[in-house]
């Protein structure tokens, strides 16, 4: 499950209040990097409301180094 950080609950609200005070150009995405994978990326959304509608799934094996990416 991705969690998002406080800092960037507050970024998303701030642009939602952007959005509800007439400007309509704020666009949004995310992109996110996990372990030894490529870097991941929505698609670029616009509005006051945004669902990312996203799965995604890494497959690994158990090893030390990934429990200290981890840790």
């Amino acid at each position: 499950q991705l969690q998002l950080y406080p800092s960037v609950v507050k970024k998303l609200h701030d642009l939602k209040t952007v959005w509800m005070n007439g400007s309509r150009q704020v666009k949004l995405f995310l992109t996110w990097d996990f372990y030894e994978f490529d870097t991941h990326t929505t698609a670029v959304l616009t509005g006051p409301e945004v669902d990312f509608d996203l799965t995604v799934e890494y497959p690994v094996h158990m090893s030390h180094s990934l429990l200290e990416y981890l840790d």
